[in-house]
């Protein structure tokens, strides 16, 4: 065997741990990847979880139509909710067209929060906390007048998918 030989065995040794080199640091790269994206998904999911809003209760008013409805924050977290937040309505109006309505915040906005025996007024904010136990009294300005022999189907979301939906018969 000549110098060629050698020369070449080496180069293509020193050619294959290159390539097992690159191959595992990118397997150690992808595995270090993954572990943030669950440890993210696991915080996340933590937060989603920790947060629970939900309607207790809503009433229509024909004289001004709008519907005031109670949400109250069952979880251990606070929650912020404000002009990113939306108002999903779906209902029968008085000409008997189902309607289905994505309102913002202009349409919708904070009146009142209970925190214990208080009542806080709120008035001209874009963004509320409600704290864990905290119940915030909401009114909604549909676009329509509401058929009250029909059911309302009542849906509010945040930005970061926390939702309570409420059905009720005016």
């Amino acid at each position: 065997m000549g110098f060629g030989a050698v020369a070449a065995s080496v180069i293509m040794i020193l050619a294959t741990m290159f390539v097992v080199m690159v191959v595992t640091y990118n397997a150690f790269a992808w595995f270090d990847y993954m572990t943030k994206v669950a440890e993210y998904t696991a915080v996340d999911a933590a937060i989603r979880v920790n947060v629970v809003l939900k309607i207790v209760s809503a009433r229509y008013s024909s004289m001004n139509n709008t519907i005031a409805f109670n949400m109250t924050n069952e979880g251990t977290d606070s929650i912020i909710i404000g002009d990113k937040s939306d108002v999903v309505l779906d209902y029968m109006d008085t000409g008997g067209v189902r309607r289905l309505e994505l309102l913002e915040y202009s349409r919708w906005y904070p009146v009142r929060l209970y925190i214990g025996n208080y009542t806080i007024e709120v008035s001209n904010a874009s963004y509320v906390e409600i704290p864990p136990g905290t119940t915030c009294e909401i009114v909604v300005s549909p676009t329509y007048t509401l058929d009250p022999s029909y059911p309302v189907i009542l849906v509010f979301a945040t930005p970061s998918g926390v939702k309570s939906r409420y059905v009720f018969t005016p």
